[in-house]
């Protein structure tokens, strides 16, 4: 999720890291005859910067399970694990109905025909507590309503786990557009078994003009 990919001349691949850490680079990594140099680093100073924030803003968590989240991901972008960013996202989605919700880091391969490499993205929300009582209903009654939708169950996840699903207001969205709502974290592995949070963004609803064609 947080490389890049780039052909030489000579036909080797250097792949990049996003991490402030250099200590991981190795070269001359050959898989399937291709040679490969696998540089950490990239992004580095910009990182560390993250990290600074990250840091300060730790002493402002309202619970334990944020400061852990905190942890992995100034973990995460230090060294360039994935693993540590999942394990932020398993204590983000176990974080509740905060008062303030946020998450960081390379998110959503939109823009990546593999779906392997992924664009980086931060947010910090304000949770409108009015509108999320009405989503807490829509999904209390989920397991009813799921099974009434115009498609075989076959389509569904095996276990479905209820999300925690929230209104909030914006107050920052740092990515290449803010989106409408939010379904994450990505990685299938912890959909199934720790869950997910669906979000829907109040204030970045775009005014739609009507036409007459």
């Amino acid at each position: 999720m947080n490389t890049r990919a780039f052909k030489q001349a000579n036909g080797k691949i250097t792949i990049t890291v996003g991490s402030v850490s250099k200590e991981l680079t190795r070269k001359e990594v050959e898989f399937k005859g291709v040679k490969f140099d696998i540089n950490y680093g990239e992004f580095g100073p910009y990182l560390e910067e993250v990290n600074h924030y990250l840091a300060d803003a730790q002493k402002y968590s309202a619970n334990e399970t944020q400061v852990n989240m905190i942890k992995k991901y100034i973990e995460s972008f230090d060294t360039g694990s994935i693993d540590s960013h999942k394990d932020s996202q398993r204590h983000w989605v176990k974080d509740l109905g905060p008062a303030v919700e946020t998450n960081i880091g390379w998110i959503e391969s939109y823009v990546d025909p593999s779906n392997m490499r992924a664009y980086w993205e931060g947010f910090v929300a304000i949770v409108n507590k009015e509108q999320s009582k009405k989503f807490g209903a829509l999904v209390t009654n989920s397991e009813k309503i799921i099974p009434l939708l115009p498609w075989d169950k076959d389509m569904e996840k095996d276990d479905f786990l209820a999300p925690d699903f929230t209104m909030l207001e914006v107050i920052c969205f740092a990515t290449n557009g803010c989106p409408l709502g939010i379904n994450i974290p990505n990685y299938d592995d912890i959909r199934e078994v720790d869950g997910f949070k669906n979000v829907y963004l109040g204030n970045a609803m775009p005014t739609i003009k009507s036409t007459n064609v």
